[in-house]
C-alpha cells in the first residue's frame, strides 16, 4: 500500500491525555502507545482527481486525536468507497438475486422448473427490493450437467420453454424495472453440439472443424485401454474437476479430447479466431435480446498450455489452500494447475468482451452499461485480482470473490475479519468490492455454518458489507438443504462420479424447489407432488414465502432480508466507509457511515447453546477496543432467534425488549448464538 493510500501516525511513549492532560508514563509499553490510523481507498482516482497527501494527514491527525480523548490503543482501518467525481453505475449499487432455472417454479406439472413459472414470480422479487436477476443456464443441453454441457449457444431447452418464452420473460423484467444477466458458458460445450462432432469426423468430411476444441495425438509411449487396445498414453497426468483423467481418447478420430469437467463436456479451443468468433456471436445474440450482462461461467479453464508444449506437463504441486478439505490425491483440489488454469490469454478475451458489453452500451438509448462478473473460484488472491480491468470504477468486470463462500462450522470471527480484509486489501484502486454467501455449487451456508439460525446474520453481513451482495434463490426465507439419502437419490454428476464420496461430493443439496407456500403440491412449486429434487423437509412448516410474508411482525426471514435491501439503499451503505468495530472469536462486528449516518452490525459467532438461557445471553461492549463507539443505537433489524417463539415476553434488556425508537447502550448490546443485529448509532 502507497504513501497515498495509507497514512500511519506513530505516537511516542509520553503523550499528552488530551481529555485531563496528565502525563502517561514512559514506560507503558510500546504495544499500548502507539495508535496507528489507515485511511484505506478503494477508488480510481486521475492524477488530477487525487487528494493531496497533506489532506490525508490532517484526516490522520484529526481521527488520531478523538481516539486519544478515550485513550483509545489499536489500530482503527477505513476503507472510504465514495470515489471523486466519477458517476456511479447501476451495478455500482446493485443486488444480485441468482435463480436456478430448474428449482424455481414449474409452471407445465413436469417438476421440473421453467422460464414462464420464473415470469410468475417477478413480482415477488421485486417486492423483496431485488433489482438484478441472474439466470443459470437455459440454453439447449442434453442435462448432463443440467445445462452447464450445451449443445446450442444460441438456443432454449425445450424442457424450459421457448425463445419466445424467454423473450416474454425479458419483457416483463423490463416492465418491472428488473435487469437480468445470463449465464455464459465460454470453456466447453456439449459432446453432441453440431461443432464436435463435426470435429470428430474433421479427417474426413469437416476439416475446417478440426481445432475447434483441444485434441492431442498423445504421449509417445503406448499404453493399453480398457478393452485391451493398444493406444497412446495420455499427453500428461491432468485431472478433471469432476473426477478422473482430464483426457479421453477418442476412438474415431484417434486422438484425445481435454475435458476439465464432465466427459461429455469437450474443451472448447479458445486458440482458434473461428472459436471466438462464434462465441462473441452468441453472446451478441443475447445482448439483441435485451439482456444486461453475463455472469462468465468456469472462467480460469478457458486456456492451457499451447499444444506443443503439453507432453509430460504434468501437475506435481500440491495446493496449499485447501488444507481443510481432507483431500486425497485423485482430488482436483489436491493439485496446484498451472498449465489449464489463468494462462495468460484469457485477460485478451476479456477485454474483448468488455469491448462488445461497451459497444452495446453506447448503442442503446439510456447508454447504460452492461455487467460481466466473472466466476473465478480460487483461494489464491493474487490470481484473482489479475481478472480486473484498467479502470475497474468505470468498467462493469469483476471476478466474484468467493471467500466467504468457504466459511465452515468452524470460521469464527477473526477468520470472518481476515476475510473481508482479504478483499478489501487486494482491490485494485477504484474496484468495486462483492460478495456470495450461497449458489448453486455449495451447500446452503446455515448447513455449512453449522447452525441454522445464522441465516440472518449471514444475510445481514451479505448484504451491508461494501459493495455488490449476490444472493441465491430461497436465502430470504431461509431454506436449507434437502435430503439426499443414498447414492442412488444422487442427481448431481459430480456426486455421482465419485463412488463412495458422493455425500461429500454431491451438490444436489442445494438445489431443491424453492418453497412458495405450505398448503399446496410440492410447497407450490409444482402440481406435480414428484419433483426432480425432493424438497427440504421443513417447507410445510414457516419455511416458506405465504407464510414469511403473510406475517405482520418484523419476526421472519423475509422481513428481515427485505429490510436489509431497504437500508442499502441509504447513504451509509451505498457510499459510506467501512470498518471494523469489535472483532473476537465470538462476535464479529463493524461500523459503516456516511455524514450523520452511522450503523453497527454485529454477528455472533457462536455455534452452540448451553442449553441455559441466562448464560447465552452475553452483552457486548462495542464501547471499547480498536474502533471506539460513542452514543447509543436503536435496533434497525435483528436476526429473528432474538425474539421469543409464540408471543412469550422478552427477556429485560435483551434486542427483543427495544422498540425501533428506544436506544441500547453500547456498553452492553445483548446477543444469543447465532444472532445478528444492526443498529443506528445515535449520538452521545
Amino acid at each position: 500500500m502507497s504513501d497515498e493510500d495509507k497514512v500511519e501516525v506513530l505516537v511516542e511513549s509520553r503523550v499528552d491525555d488530551v481529555a485531563s492532560g496528565a502525563a502517561k508514563s514512559a514506560k507503558v509499553k510500546e504495544a499500548e502507545t502507539a495508535t496507528t490510523v489507515e485511511v484505506r481507498s478503494l477508488k480510481r482516482y486521475t492524477k488530477e482527481e487525487k487528494p493531496s497527501r497533506s489532506i490525508g494527514k490532517i484526516l490522520a491527525v484529526g481521527l488520531l486525536a478523538i481516539v486519544l480523548v478515550g485513550g483509545l490503543i489499536g489500530t482503527i482501518v477505513f476503507y472510504n468507497l465514495q470515489p471523486v467525481r466519477r458517476d456511479y453505475q447501476w451495478w455500482h449499487k446493485t443486488t444480485i438475486y441468482q435463480i436456478y432455472p430448474r428449482s424455481f417454479k414449474d409452471s407445465d406439472g413436469d417438476g421440473i422448473g421453467d422460464l414462464k413459472g420464473i415470469e410468475s414470480k417477478l413480482d415477488h422479487l421485486k417486492g423483496l427490493g431485488i433489482e438484478t436477476i441472474w439466470l443459470s443456464p437455459v440454453f439447449q443441453s442434453p442435462m448432463k450437467d443440467f445445462g452447464y454441457d450445451i449443445e446450442n449457444f444460441i438456443a432454449i431447452d425445450k424442457l424450459f420453454g421457448t425463445l419466445d418464452d424467454f423473450k416474454d420473460l425479458m419483457r416483463e423484467v423490463k416492465k418491472r424495472e428488473l435487469r437480468l444477466i445470463m449465464d455464459f458458458v465460454p470453456n466447453h460445450s456439449s459432446d453432441r453440439h453440431e461443432w464436435f462432432i463435426n470435429s470428430t469426423n474433421a479427417s474426413e468430411e469437416c476439416p475446417e472443424y478440426a481445432d475447434y476444441y483441444v485434441w492431442h495425438e498423445g504421449h509417445p509411449r503406448w499404453t493399453v485401454d480398457r478393452n485391451g487396445t493398444t493406444i497412446k498414453a495420455p499427453p500428461n497426468n491432468w485431472l478433471s474437476v469432476f473426477g478422473g483423467p482430464a483426457w479421453t481418447w477418442n476412438e474415431k478420430r484417434r486422438m484425445y479430447y481435454l475435458h476439465q469437467f464432465l466427459a461429455s463436456q469437450p474443451d472448447l479451443n479458445w486458440r482458434n479466431p473461428a472459436v471466438v468468433k462464434h462465441m462473441d456471436n452468441a453472446m451478441r445474440f443475447w445482448l439483441d435480446l435485451g439482456v444486461d450482462g453475463f455472469r462468465i461461467d468456469a472462467l480460469p479453464f478457458l486456456f492451457e498450455v499451447p499444444h506443443d508444449e503439453m507432453v509430460d506437463k504434468n501437475e506435481t504441486s500440491p495446493s496449499p489452500y485447501w488444507p481443510e478439505a481432507n483431500l486425497n490425491t485423485n482430488d482436483y483440489e489436491y493439485w496446484l494447475h498451472p498449465y489449464t488454469r489463468n494462462v495468460d490469454p484469457i485477460f485478451e478475451v476479456i477485454k474483448n468482451w468488455t469491448r462488445i458489453m461497451d459497444d452495446y452500451s453506447s448503442k442503446s438509448e439510456k447508454k447504460e452499461p452492461k455487467l460481466l462478473i466473472l466466476e473465478v473460484v480460487d483461494k489464491n488472491s493474487s490470481q484473482l485480482v489479475k481478472y480486473y480491468p484498467e479502470d475497474p470504477f468505470g468498467t462493469g468486470a469483476m471476478p466474484f470473490y468467493m471467500g466467504l463462500i468457504f466459511m465452515t462450522d468452524q470460521t469464527d470471527g477473526f477468520a470472518v475479519q481476515k476475510l473481508v480484509e482479504e478483499n478489501l486489501d487486494m482491490l485494485p484502486k477504484g474496484a468495486w468490492p462483492n460478495w456470495v454467501i450461497g449458489n448453486h455449487d455449495q451447500r446452503r451456508a446455515t448447513g455449512r455454518l453449522g447452525n441454522k439460525d445464522f441465516v440472518d446474520g449471514l444475510n445481514i453481513l451479505n448484504l451491508l458489507l461494501p459493495g455488490i451482495p449476490t444472493t441465491y434463490y430461497g436465502e430470504e426465507i431461509g431454506m436449507r438443504d434437502t435430503l439426499i439419502n443414498s447414492r442412488e437419490e444422487v442427481k448431481d454428476p459430480q456426486g455421482c462420479n465419485f463412488g463412495d464420496e458422493w455425500a461429500k461430493k454431491t451438490r444436489d443439496y442445494c438445489r431443491s424447489p424453492m418453497q412458495w407456500d405450505s398448503h399446496n403440491t410440492s410447497a407450490g412449486f409444482s402440481t406435480n407432488v414428484t419433483t426432480w429434487l425432493p424438497l427440504a423437509p421443513d417447507w410445510n412448516n414457516t419455511i416458506n414465502v405465504e407464510y414469511q410474508t403473510s406475517k405482520s411482525s418484523n419476526q421472519t426471514h423475509y422481513s428481515v432480508f427485505k429490510r436489509l435491501i431497504q437500508i442499502r439503499g441509504t447513504p451509509a451503505f451505498q457510499s459510506g466507509t467501512f470498518r471494523h468495530a469489535l472483532v473476537t472469536r465470538d462476535i464479529y462486528s463493524f461500523v459503516r457511515e456516511s455524514g450523520e449516518q452511522s450503523y453497527l452490525i454485529a454477528l455472533d459467532m457462536r455455534r452452540n447453546s448451553s442449553g441455559d438461557p441466562s448464560k447465552d445471553r452475553v452483552k457486548y461492549d462495542f464501547t471499547g477496543g480498536a474502533a471506539k463507539l460513542t452514543g447509543k443505537g436503536r435496533v434497525v433489524t435483528a436476526s429473528v432467534n432474538l425474539y421469543p417463539k409464540g408471543g412469550a415476553p422478552a427477556p429485560e434488556n435483551s434486542i427483543a425488549s427495544y422498540g425501533t425508537t428506544e436506544e441500547i447502550n453500547l456498553t452492553s448490546v445483548e446477543l444469543i448464538p447465532a444472532s445478528a443485529v444492526v443498529l443506528r448509532i445515535t449520538p452521545a
